[in-house]
């Protein structure tokens, strides 16, 4: 099985750059900082597999990868303690794509430019659930992908709109309230569940 080729530069980094992986199977694509500082840059991950979980650990830096079609078990996860920019998922796999915080009680969203693009969602045909990044920094497809704004909760009367505390809506805003983020990017249910 194919393993990550981290280089180690001079000050103790670790480094993966400039490589595309195609077919390839990984016994795991768990990627923790290990150093000062994990960088994973100008890497694509192309209908690849690992025996392992898909995760991207707090801390790892994230800059122009793509990770199209990864079979990972069901879901790819990456923190959004982690670094990213200019991050593509897309394909059929993973299932899921879930992007939230590792550590919910002092989790601090960042601010960005509002021209950043830190991840692009919009060829993912799976589920996604990302919480503690911007929605106006995510590239969407608007008919799979809504921004939910955790303001929400107390800004409007979800009763008088008959959205009961377990519908879709109800459910995503608690979640942001537990990851103890101000908003978040939701799939959004099938057609037959858009009622709830």
């Amino acid at each position: 099985m194919k393993q990550l080729e981290f280089l180690i530069d001079k000050l103790g980094n670790r480094i993966l750059e400039n490589v595309t992986y195609q077919n390839e199977q990984f016994d795991t694509l768990t990627i923790r900082r290990l150093t000062e500082r994990t960088l994973i840059r100008n890497v694509q991950f192309l209908n690849c597999s690992s025996v392992g979980a898909g995760m991207i650990r707090k801390g790892v830096f994230l800059e122009n990868v793509i990770f199209s079609n990864i079979d990972c078990g069901d879901t790819l996860f990456i923190s959004s303690e982690s670094i990213v920019n200019e991050v593509r998922v897309s394909g059929r796999h993973p299932a899921r794509l879930v992007i939230e915080p590792d550590d919910n009680d002092n989790y601090v969203m960042q601010e960005y430019s509002k021209s950043e693009m830190l991840i692009d969602i919009s060829e993912f045909q799976g589920f996604a659930v990302i919480i503690g990044l911007p929605g106006c920094n995510i590239k969407k497809n608007d008919r799979q992908h809504i921004t939910i704004k955790a303001s929400w909760k107390d800004e409007v009367d979800w009763g008088s709109l008959g959205i009961g505390p377990v519908s879709f809506w109800r459910l995503n805003l608690k979640s942001l309230g537990i990851k103890n983020a101000s908003e978040g990017v939701f799939s959004l249910p099938s057609p037959e569940h858009r009622q709830r």
